[in-house]
């Protein structure tokens, strides 16, 4: 037995999406670097949807590297179940585009 809940390997309708954007956004975003982008949904249990590692020079040259775990919703309507609320680590929850952006402290190029 793993631990991991049966319901693991669900996605979210926008998954692929959100976690493309990501590997976009490390490429793209000038103050995001050295981006690494896991899927980790097959794995279920507390580790979320996703992990995304990078550097933000926003927060100057000896920015320390940022790692987020990341819960993926196919909209702002959709409640975290009770595993997620009650998890011991900090999820970074994930609906659309603009909390990608909001996320990496950055602009939606595309509504420049």
């Amino acid at each position: 037995m793993t631990g991991a809940p049966a319901y693991g390997k669900r996605r979210d309708s926008n998954h692929k999406e959100i976690l493309d954007l990501f590997v976009e956004c490390g490429l793209r975003l000038p103050h995001i670097t050295h981006m690494v982008v896991v899927d980790t949904a097959d794995l279920g249990g507390i580790v979320g949807d996703g992990i995304v590692q990078y550097f933000n020079s926003k927060y100057g040259s000896n920015a320390p590297l940022t790692t987020k775990l990341l819960e993926i919703k196919s909209g702002r309507k959709k409640k975290l179940t009770q595993a997620q609320i009650n998890n011991p680590l900090l999820l970074t929850i994930i609906w659309d585009r603009k909390s990608v952006f909001e996320t990496l402290c950055a602009d939606d190029w595309e509504l420049v």
